[in-house]
């Protein structure tokens, strides 16, 4: 995964993301299409994705979100 785009599809998608972080929607909609996810959230989406067998780390969180954004 190189994009928020993909970890929040890999997640199943941002209804389901959202659900499992217990917000709205258009919340994780948003980190979507500004291809970024607050900090604060990271510890729970890496707890979602080991619980769903996806690899994911802060490492590559923070890769993904320092690289220039490519479309």
């Amino acid at each position: 995964m190189s994009k928020i785009p993909d970890i929040i599809e890999a997640l199943g998608g941002a209804t389901a993301l959202a659900e499992h972080l217990g917000m709205a929607m258009t919340t994780v909609a948003s980190w979507k299409a500004r291809h970024s996810i607050p900090v604060e959230h990271w510890p729970k989406l890496l707890e979602i994705a080991t619980s769903q067998g996806i690899d994911l780390s802060y490492e590559q969180l923070v890769h993904i979100h320092t690289a220039a954004p490519a479309d």
